[in-house]
């Protein structure tokens, strides 16, 4: 009887640490997931900011055509980042 309760005593000290370990593990996996879904959801609300600003500077420039080889050449600089960028094409 006191060789089972040994063995029983000898398995909580190993089964506990294991358990733990293995809970300790979960949440650092939880936590690194709940963190990179921060990380996407900041880089989709940076994208959209950026977005905004691209399109209404390009819109400016389209309905405003620059006079300047400068102006033109923001201009064409904006066409290409509002396509590369993955922005609202213009309104026709």
């Amino acid at each position: 009887m006191a060789e089972e309760v040994e063995k029983e005593r000898n398995w909580a000290l190993i089964l506990a640490p294991v358990l733990s370990s293995l809970l300790t593990a979960g949440l650092c996996i939880l936590m690194l997931w709940l963190v990179a879904e921060r990380s996407r959801e900041d880089r989709e609300e940076w994208k959209r900011a950026v977005c905004s600003i691209i399109v209404t500077q390009d819109d400016n420039y389209r309905e405003n055509p620059p006079s300047t080889e400068l102006g033109r050449e923001n201009a064409r600089d904006l066409q290409s980042l509002r396509k590369t960028r993955g922005c609202p094409p213009p309104h026709s």
